[in-house]
């Protein structure tokens, strides 16, 4: 039989990916900036050893040139590949942050490293760009800054479960499984999804 309990944050992450360490680092440094104590939590359904879901699996390369542009080519590409269908807009906004994306990793201990392609590819853009050792490196680095920040934690072998509502209908947190079968509430006044999932919806990939 399980247990509940209860807990307040500040905000709560689902996922501990790339998209979720870093939503959680952008408010710790939010946070500083603003004199404030941080209070936020990171949900990883994995153990520490295999946390970072599918960014621990990914080379994470970035199609650039030598001054960390994206491929001149990458949206029109998208746009052929997908036959119209890719959001232009999202690809548009990763072309304006891919410096400032390369940039927050080095701030946050990801080594990135750049290179020319020496055969010829459809990338116009010259190069690749990536975190040194991989998408791991990108989850180690973020989550070692993470680890060593008061007020910051991240929660190993916890499934987020469902949302939590409050009576006026808004969304107050999330109810959640730890590796010991006991279901817990944790509130927050703001819940970050990030934990993917769309590879196993049928009709999202269709």
């Amino acid at each position: 039989m399980t247990k509940k309990t209860s807990q307040q944050y500040d905000m709560i992450v689902i996922g501990c990916g790339a998209a979720g360490l870093s939503a959680a680092v952008s408010y710790l440094n939010t946070c500083r900036d603003n004199g404030k104590t941080p209070n936020a939590v990171v949900l990883e359904r994995a153990d520490r050893e295999h946390r970072g879901g599918a960014t621990r699996w990914t080379s994470a390369w970035f199609r650039i040139t030598r001054d960390r542009e994206l491929d001149p080519n990458f949206i029109a590409q998208m746009q052929r590949v997908s036959k119209g269908l890719a959001d232009l807009d999202y690809c548009k906004t990763l072309a304006a942050e891919v410096k400032s994306t390369l940039a927050f990793l080095e701030q946050n201990n990801v080594e990135v490293i750049y290179f020319e392609q020496a055969f010829p590819n459809t990338n116009t853009g010259g190069g690749l760009g990536m975190p040194g050792g991989g998408g791991v490196s990108i989850v180690n680095g973020l989550a070692a800054v993470i680890e060593s920040s008061t007020g910051m934690d991240i929660l190993y072998e916890t499934e987020g479960l469902r949302l939590s509502v409050s009576d006026d209908g808004e969304i107050d947190g999330v109810v959640v499984r730890n590796a010991q079968n006991r279901l817990q509430t944790l509130k927050a006044g703001s819940v970050v999804i990030a934990c993917g999932g769309f590879e196993g919806n049928k009709e999202m990939m269709a």
